[in-house]
């Protein structure tokens, strides 16, 4: 059973921020919140999504986001530091589609939340909640709040 992704309004507004600020380059964050990052095998029924902590793009592309080990670090103890798990990761695509791209498919973590905003964070927001398995790309549930 596929776990459904809660988004609250304080992570999509965090979230929708971070777009906006990072636009026209890629944003790139880790999300934090309850339920089991590893839901596949617990059978977790939702995961919900209560923060969003951005991290800095170090890339110069924009259509790609590098982050430091010492930056994902340091980020994830501050989510263990908040009572909060880390869940999955979040990304933009200012020019492209919420679907994740090749380079997605080949470089995302597996077995983890992935969200990926398309646009700009201005105006309105395509978003898609998916996981990468040894499968291939499996769409999640998403509700927006």
């Amino acid at each position: 059973m596929l776990p459904r992704v809660l988004l609250t309004p304080i992570a999509r507004e965090t979230l929708l921020a971070a777009v906006r600020q990072a636009a026209p380059r890629e944003a790139i964050g880790l999300l934090g919140g309850v339920g089991d990052a590893a839901a596949d095998h617990a059978g977790t029924a939702a995961l919900r999504v209560t923060s969003f902590l951005a991290v800095a793009n170090t890339s110069t592309a924009a259509d790609t986001f590098v982050v430091p080990a010492a930056t994902f670090a340091a980020a994830a103890a501050t989510l263990r530091a908040r009572g909060e798990i880390l869940l999955g990761f979040a990304h933009s695509h200012p020019a492209g589609s919420a679907m994740p791209s090749l380079q997605d498919r080949r470089e995302l973590w597996r077995d983890c939340l992935h969200l990926i905003v398309a646009g700009d964070g201005a105006g309105p927001a395509d978003w898609c909640a998916f996981r990468l398995t040894s499968r291939g790309v499996e769409p999640l549930p998403l509700e927006v709040a």
